[in-house]
C-alpha cells in the first residue's frame, strides 16, 4: 500500500513531527511517501486544470493518483487548515471528472498546542473532502498540547492515537 502524506511547511514544527511520526508508525506495513513542495505549488485557479501547466501541480496530481490513500497533516490557522493544504486539496480535486482525489481514502490528522488539538481544522478539511469526493477515514487523529507530548524521535508518544 502507498499513502501519500501532505501537511506542514514549518520544519521542526509541531505538524512535521506528527507526519514523522506517521512515517514511523506505518514502516512496514505501507510504502509512506511524503510529497515535498506544497510551499512551490500556485494557489489554484481553473487555469491550472489542464495538464502541462504548471509542473508542480502535475506532480501533486500524479502522486495522489499514485497513492492508496493519503494522510493530511494540518496546523490548525484561525480554526482552518492551513492555506498550503487546503490549496493542495484544491488543486487534487481537479479537474473535475478526472481529479486524482475522487474515490481516494483521505486520513486526517492535526497537532496543536491548544486544548482542541486541531479539531476545527479537521472538522473543516473532512467537510471539503467530502465535497472533493474523497473518502474521508472516519477516524482521525488530534494532538492537543502537543507540544508537551514530543518524544526524542522526533516524533510523538505512543500515546496518540485516534479519536
Amino acid at each position: 500500500m502507498r499513502v501519500l502524506v501532505l501537511g506542514s511547511l514549518r520544519s521542526g514544527g509541531l505538524n512535521e513531527a506528527l507526519a514523522a511520526t506517521v512515517e514511523r508508525e506505518a514502516a512496514g506495513m505501507a510504502d509512506v511517501v511524503r510529497f515535498a513542495g506544497l510551499e512551490r505549488l500556485p494557489l489554484y485557479t481553473t487555469d491550472l486544470d489542464a495538464e502541462g501547466v504548471h509542473d508542480q501541480v502535475d506532480r501533486l496530481r500524479r502522486e495522489v493518483r499514485a497513492a492508496d490513500a493519503v494522510a493530511i497533516v494540518t496546523p490548525e490557522h484561525n480554526a482552518m487548515p492551513s492555506a498550503a493544504v487546503k490549496n493542495a486539496l484544491d488543486l487534487a480535486s481537479r479537474p473535475l471528472g478526472d481529479a486524482p482525489l475522487a474515490g481516494k481514502p483521505v486520513a486526517v490528522m492535526s497537532a496543536s498546542p491548544t486544548p482542541g488539538g486541531g479539531r476545527r481544522a479537521i472538522a473543516a478539511l473532512l467537510a471539503g473532502l467530502g465535497s472533493a469526493r474523497a473518502v474521508p477515514v472516519e477516524a482521525t487523529v488530534s494532538v492537543p498540547a502537543a507540544h508537551e507530548r514530543r518524544d526524542g524521535e522526533g516524533g510523538y508518544d505512543a500515546a496518540v492515537g485516534a479519536d
